[in-house]
């Protein structure tokens, strides 16, 4: 639910009409992936991209639901769609970092963490998650 109250923001560009819709349709696909129906979820995500493609929320939550699939060639899409969408979310540069390892690019997950730590230099799990990809990467001291 708090998901979906920071998308309303996204939503101002479109008509009360068609941004009641739009919320109603988040609310839904955040009900039925917490049923656990992602197939149903990841549908209504592209809707909302359809008719909202700017939608970082529905973007970051359908390449979720990829990655859990396993799709990670879509799951990237989408992730660096939200990314770029809003680089000032350190969850959704969390997820495209992670995406990158998954898919053998450790070192550009590293680097999205490194421009995280800018923004976020008190998040102390970022430091971690930057080392594991720069180890990743072979970038650590040799003894």
């Amino acid at each position: 639910i708090v998901a979906c109250m920071l998308c309303v923001h996204a939503l101002s560009a479109q008509t009360a009409d068609e941004r009641l819709g739009l919320e109603a349709k988040v609310i839904e696909a955040g009900k039925q992936k917490m049923l656990g129906n992602a197939d149903k979820a990841g549908t209504i995500y592209l809707q909302i991209l359809d008719k909202q493609p700017g939608n970082t929320l529905a973007a970051y939550e359908l390449s979720r639901i990829l990655l859990e699939k396993g799709d990670l060639t879509e799951a990237l899409k989408y992730a660096g769609q939200a990314a770029k969408g809003d680089v000032n979310n350190i969850w959704y540069q969390s997820l495209l970092a992670r995406i990158l390892s998954e898919m053998g690019r450790p070192q550009e997950a590293a680097n999205i963490i490194a421009q995280s730590l800018k923004i976020f230099p008190r998040e102390k799990n970022l430091y971690l998650d930057c080392a594991g990809y720069q180890e990743r990467a072979g970038q650590y001291p040799q003894p």
